[in-house]
């Protein structure tokens, strides 16, 4: 049994209606469910059950309240007792991909943590679609990652577009000039599983390689995909800005497509709109956010 269970149960009972309470809570209709769901299965007692009129308390739901009230104003008590210990570091959790943490955001972490030495962060790497999870649930405060939310209750901004190239070894200069569709089925390819983030690009891939065609080397995380580049004769799909550096310096190069082009790739930070006004939120936005879409734009 958890507070956020029984703060879910409090709103639901004074709501009386599921999607009044997911959207007082700012989270899905599905996720109060299951909380109430966990919460009778932690008692062995049903709290609420439907009428004509809608939901109404049981008798073992009426019990509940004064002790839930207690429990979660004994939450609330122990934790700004806790804080007063330490003001001075306010931690901010955000869920972020692994391939975005390293293309854009390790550079500015010190950056950050020396300009704002009040706030400490947490950081959290999971698939978009369970960091988008733990943001409704409030696990984290903000998710970078793949995938927006247009919910409205949710703020998102487009942190970053992306074209994704081919790229290989400098020393590979076969198709200096460009290569074609069928040609690309020919030479040695690493894969990454990045490209099933979006529907769009899943289905550019899947139009250029067949199912049974034969990756030399294939992970799950993208950032690997430079070593192997670096130091093989292969070639990988990439987001141009994860290798900026390698082009930059000479020791990887951008094959021309002489076919269809990648649809662009997009990178979104999204957080709950009641944590805007937060200090720690906006210091991230302004210094951050902020930095990352000047550096994507040069």
């Amino acid at each position: 049994m958890n507070t956020e269970s029984l703060k879910t149960f409090l709103t639901v009972a004074d709501t009386k209606n599921f999607r009044k309470a997911s959207q007082q809570l700012y989270i899905a209709q599905s996720t109060v469910s299951s909380r109430i769901q966990e919460l009778e299965n932690s008692l062995g007692q049903k709290l609420f059950e439907r009428t004509s009129k809608g939901l109404s308390l049981t008798p073992a739901g009426y019990r509940l309240i004064p002790y839930a009230q207690d429990m979660v104003n004994l939450e609330q008590t122990m934790r700004s007792s806790v804080s007063r210990g330490d003001t001075r570091l306010r931690a901010l959790n955000i869920g972020i991909s692994d391939s975005i943490y390293y293309a854009y955001m390790r550079r500015l972490v010190p950056v950050f943590l020396e300009a704002h030495p009040e706030i400490s962060l947490n950081f959290t790497s999971k698939s978009s679609s369970d960091m988008m999870n733990y943001l409704q649930d409030d696990q984290i405060d903000i998710c970078i990652s793949f995938l927006p939310n247009y919910e409205k209750s949710y703020e998102t901004f487009i942190l970053a577009k992306d074209e994704i190239i081919l790229a290989t070894n400098s020393l590979n200069t076969a198709y200096v000039h460009g290569i074609s569709k069928e040609a690309l089925g020919t030479i040695p390819v690493y894969a990454s599983l990045f490209f099933n983030v979006n529907r769009d690009i899943k289905q550019w891939y899947a139009d250029i390689f067949p199912a049974n065609f034969h990756y030399l080397v294939r992970t799950d995380v993208i950032w690997n995909l430079i070593y192997f580049l670096k130091n093989g004769n292969g070639y990988a799909l990439i987001p141009r800005t994860f290798i900026r550096e390698e082009l930059e310096n000479g020791s990887l190069i951008s094959i021309p497509m002489n076919f269809k082009r990648p649809p662009l790739i997009y990178m979104y930070a999204c957080l709950k709109k009641q944590l805007m006004q937060e200090h720690k939120i906006q210091c991230f936005l302004d210094e951050v956010i902020r930095k990352i879409q000047i550096r994507n734009m040069v």
